[in-house]
Parts: C-alpha cells; sequence; structure tokens
C-alpha cells in the first residue's frame, strides 16, 4: 500500500543526501584548490629567492646560499631540486647539489609575472610539483633600481616534494567522508522523526474520522487547530457531515412519519377483524366496506412511495422511460380538477382555471404529467383557506437569440391562498410525510406524499417545481407553485 509519509521520507533523505555530497565535494575541492594555490605562492616564493642568486658572482657559494635558504625555509628533511640554465646555450648556471648528476628538471617556458606550475615525479620517485618561468639575468636587481649588466635569460625550475600536500588533502578527504557519514546517519535518523511529527496533525484528523458513526454526525472538525494546509479537507469533510446528518435525519423523520401514516389504517383494520370474529352474526356491511377503503388507503400510500422511489431514482440513474409529446394544457387541467370540483364548492372556494380555448402546449409524458397536476390540484383544494381563491395560470417563456439553441419554455402556475404555511415551511414543503399539525387529522384523505411525488416526477421528466410564500401587508399570504418545462409547437405556429 502507498504510503505518503513514506514517500516523502525516501524523496527528503534523497535530496538532503545529494545536497550534503554536492556541498562536501564543492567545499573539498575548493579547499584543495586553495591548499595547492598556497602551495604553489611557496614554491614561487623559493624561485625568486633563487633567482635573486643567479644575479651574482658564478660560483659554488651561489649553491650553497640557496640549498641554505631551501634548508632554512623547509628543514634538514624536505626534498627539493633546482636549476639555473641559459636559456641561449642550456649551460646550467646553478643546480641543487641533491639532483643526480645524470639528471635535469624538465622546463615550462612561462615569464615571471605567470610562473607554470605542474605535477611530476621528482628524481628521488616520489610525487612532486614544480614551477618555472623565464627571466632575463639581472631583473632582480633592476627591479631593485640597480643597473642591469648582462643580456642572457635564465630559465628556473625549482621542484618540491608534496608529500605534506597529499598528506594533508588526504586527511581532509577522510575529514569530509566521516563528517559526511555522520550527517547522512544522522538525517536517516533525524527527517523520519521530523515528517512523523509534521504529519500528526493529519494521524488526528483520521483518528477523529474514525470515530465519527451514525450517531455522531453532529461532530465537526474544529478548523482553528489544523494546519493551513489540512483546513480545506476539513471543511470539505464538515460540509459532507452536515450532508449526511441532514440526510440521516430525513430518514429518521420518514421512518417516523411512515410509521405514523400506517398505524392508523392498522389500528383500524386490527379493530374492524376483531369486531367481527367477536361478533360475527351482527356483522353490518359497511364494515366490509370501511374494511376495503382503509386498504385502498394504505395501497395508495404504498403506491405513492414506489413512484416517488422511481421518480427520485429516474432523476439520478434515468431508470424510467420518458414517452415527451406535445400535450395540450387547458383540457388536461380540466380534467384533472373535475373530481376536485365538489371539494372545493363545499369549501367555498373562488377557482380560476385556464380559458377552454387555450391552445398551449407542453412537452412532456402525458402519463407522468397527470400525477403532477393532480397532486398540485388536490393539494390545493385541500389546503387553500375555506372561502379563499385559487388561481391556475399559464406563462411562455420565449429564449433569447443568444440562447437560440435552447428550447422556449412554459410555466403553469398555481396560487392559492393559505393561513397555516410560514417562510420557514417553505424548505421542507417537499419533505415526505410533512404537513402542519393542523393538518394530520384528515389522514385518510392526504398522506403528506403529493408534493414530495410531483417533484420527483417533474424532476425524472427535466421539468422543475419551485414554491415560494408571497406575503402583503392587507391581503393573506399566497403560496405560488410553479411548474416549468419545455413549450411545444401549437399546430398554428
Amino acid at each position: 500500500m502507498r504510503s505518503i509519509r513514506r514517500q516523502l521520507t525516501r524523496e527528503i533523505l534523497l535530496a538532503v543526501l545529494l545536497l550534503l555530497c554536492a556541498a562536501a565535494a564543492v567545499f573539498y575541492f575548493v579547499m584543495r584548490d586553495a591548499a595547492i594555490e598556497q602551495f604553489d605562492a611557496t614554491l614561487r616564493a623559493r624561485a625568486l629567492a633563487i633567482n635573486a642568486l643567479a644575479d651574482d658572482a658564478d660560483d659554488n657559494l651561489r649553491t650553497e646560499a640557496a640549498e641554505h635558504i631551501m634548508l632554512a625555509i623547509e628543514g634538514r628533511h624536505a626534498q627539493h631540486f633546482f636549476q639555473i640554465t641559459d636559456a641561449a646555450t642550456g649551460a646550467q648556471i646553478l643546480r641543487s647539489r641533491s639532483l643526480p648528476p645524470d639528471a635535469t628538471l624538465p622546463f615550462r617556458d612561462a615569464a615571471m609575472s605567470r610562473p607554470a606550475y605542474w605535477n611530476l615525479t621528482l628524481p628521488n620517485g616520489k610525487s612532486g610539483r614544480a614551477v618555472s618561468f623565464s627571466t632575463p639575468q639581472g631583473a632582480s636587481r633592476a627591479s631593485a633600481g640597480a643597473p642591469q649588466t648582462g643580456a642572457r635569460t635564465l630559465r628556473i625550475t625549482l621542484a618540491s616534494d608534496r608529500e605534506d600536500l597529499d598528506e594533508t588533502l588526504h586527511d581532509s578527504l577522510w575529514l569530509f567522508a566521516a563528517l559526511g557519514l555522520i550527517l547522512i546517519v544522522a538525517t536517516i535518523i533525524l527527517v523520519p522523526r521530523v515528517l512523523r511529527r509534521g504529519m500528526s496533525p493529519l494521524r488526528k484528523l483520521s483518528a477523529d474520522a474514525a470515530r465519527i458513526d451514525a450517531d455522531t454526525l453532529s461532530t465537526r472538525f474544529p478548523l482553528a487547530e489544523l494546519p493551513l494546509e489540512l483546513r480545506p479537507i476539513a471543511e470539505r469533510l464538515n460540509e459532507l457531515l452536515a450532508r449526511l446528518e441532514a440526510s440521516f435525519e430525513r430518514e429518521r423523520r420518514f421512518s417516523s412519519d411512515l410509521a405514523h401514516e400506517l398505524r392508523t389504517p392498522i389500528a383500524e383494520l386490527r379493530s374492524a377483524a376483531e369486531c367481527a370474529l367477536k361478533w360475527p352474526d351482527t356483522r353490518q356491511p359497511q364494515t366490509d366496506r370501511d374494511t376495503l377503503e382503509i386498504a385502498r388507503q394504505m395501497e395508495r400510500i404504498v403506491t405513492n412511495l414506489l413512484a416517488l422511489a422511481r421518480g427520485e431514482k429516474r432523476g439520478e440513474k434515468g431508470q424510467l422511460a420518458i414517452d415527451a409529446a406535445p400535450v395540450a394544457l387547458a383540457p388536461l387541467l380540466a380534467e384533472v380538477w373535475r373530481p376536485l370540483a365538489p371539494r372545493a364548492a363545499r369549501r367555498a372556494l373562488s377557482i380560476s382555471l385556464p380559458a377552454p380555448d387555450c391552445d398551449t402546449r407542453c412537452l412532456a409524458d402525458a402519463t407522468m404529467l397527470r400525477p403532477i397536476l393532480a397532486n398540485l390540484c388536490a393539494n390545493a383544494a385541500e389546503y387553500t383557506t375555506a372561502g379563499g381563491t385559487f388561481n391556475v395560470g399559464i406563462q411562455t417563456h420565449a429564449q433569447h437569440a443568444q440562447h437560440a439553441a435552447a428550447a422556449d419554455t412554459v410555466s403553469i402556475i398555481f396560487t392559492n391562498d393559505t393561513n397555516t404555511l410560514t417562510p420557514d415551511d417553505m424548505p421542507k414543503l417537499f419533505d415526505r410525510f410533512w404537513r402542519k399539525d393542523a393538518s394530520r387529522t384528515d389522514t385518510a384523505a392526504h398522506s403528506g406524499l403529493g408534493l414530495p411525488l410531483a417533484r420527483a416526477l417533474a424532476q425524472a421528466m427535466g421539468w422543475t417545481l419551485t414554491a415560494r410564500l408571497a406575503q402583503a401587508e392587507h391581503s393573506p399570504a399566497r403560496l405560488i407553485l410553479t411548474l416549468t418545462g419545455p413549450l411545444a409547437k401549437t399546430p398554428n405556429s
């Protein structure tokens, strides 16, 4: 299983180790170049001192003085070789006594201001480093203000044993290697610990999430205690928990409401059955009719629940087949309202429906549009304030030129007076089994599934159903339900 901490540990360790190695290499080479440069500067100073002796009388005293200078600078056990030759004739002017008779030192032509330096094998077989340059004889006296007396050009080569230099560089290399190894081990030990400590808020967030279950959905992650990088994740988790809490609460309310809706008809069925068994001779025909009506009521509840589930499933995954065709709205509304008219008349409602000659058509599945309109009309017939008004209007909406690809739409607007609803009730209006407490008396006729079923079927067809409450100071509140879908062309268009 992939681990972010292990991956970060590997990548950080690799990056740190590469940086350490690169830094150690750079530092070592810089120090090596500085040591070699200092060694070369010492070689040049010795060569210049020997060159000064070449300007004196040509005898053995100069050689002894030069070797005395070398011994004074380096010590008795230092290995050094030098020679000075005439550039024109190749004759040796000065030569160190440590240089074998048959051996000569190589020469690389360079000016005294910029001598040539190189590594070589000394006559004694050891590693050494040499410096050489050409200079006119008497140059040292000329630089001191004395007149130049000769015209010869001297070639000076000085080679010294670099054993001390190599030992210093070797010791430095091992020192850097040891320090590097210590840093590598320290890095391998510290980086995982630092990462483990740095990722502790993530582990805490995971542990807090693991403790959340169906009974603790009200838990929220504290954002102030989390690092900035984890706050967006915690915010999304809090939003998810809020949605889950609301969903669980709806399901709990649904279960409670369903039990409430079924408890009464089940109790009535039980009572009718007990009476029929206890007094079979006094059984009346009305008892059978009541039993049949109770069974029909329960059947309506189950049928509406199934239709609601299918409609919601269609809205999510497209499980219902939609057969869209032009549907004339005015005749369908009149047909749907006809069985509800007696109920509206008993409640003295003032009804306004679209005129019969209205030829507005919508594009819908008639078998799904009918129960939607029936539920909306039944809701108005039942819950409109007694003596109030109920209006059904039709409005068409043409799309603008910039939206030519979109179809024109039609809205069916249901408006009825209400003295029970408040703005706080609007978010609950389409919840299953939700009704105002004052309306729960007539459970045989209404189960609180009409509006949720209407919205689910509308969404399954690709329509929208919205609700709002209009309130004015000197007029009753009005519930406005708007059903909107695509407009179909009329025969005359």
